[in-house]
C-alpha cells in the first residue's frame, strides 16, 4: 500500500513538475514580442487533438478490459 502510495506521489510530482515547466516555456514565448505571432498554433492545436485521441483510446481501452474482467467474474460466480 505504501509503495502504491509512493508511486502514484511520484507520478503526480512529475505531472507538476511538467506543467510548470510548459508554464514557464508559454510565459516565456509569451512574453518576447519578436516571437510571439497572432493567430492560432496550427501545431500545437493539432498536438491537442492527437493527445485527446491517445487519452481517449487508452481510456476506451481500459474499459474493455475491466468489462472482460467483470465478466469473466460473473461467469466465475455463476458456476
Amino acid at each position: 500500500m505504501v509503495m502504491l502510495q509512493e508511486e502514484s506521489f511520484a507520478k503526480e510530482e512529475r505531472n507538476v513538475q511538467a506543467m510548470r515547466a510548459r508554464g514557464e516555456a508559454r510565459t516565456a514565448r509569451f512574453l518576447n514580442s519578436k516571437l510571439r505571432t497572432i493567430g492560432i498554433d496550427k501545431a500545437g492545436l493539432d498536438k491537442q487533438v492527437e493527445e485527446k485521441k491517445k487519452a481517449k483510446q487508452l481510456e476506451k481501452e481500459s474499459n474493455l478490459e475491466e468489462a472482460e474482467f467483470n465478466l469473466q467474474m460473473n461467469i466465475y460466480v455463476e458456476e
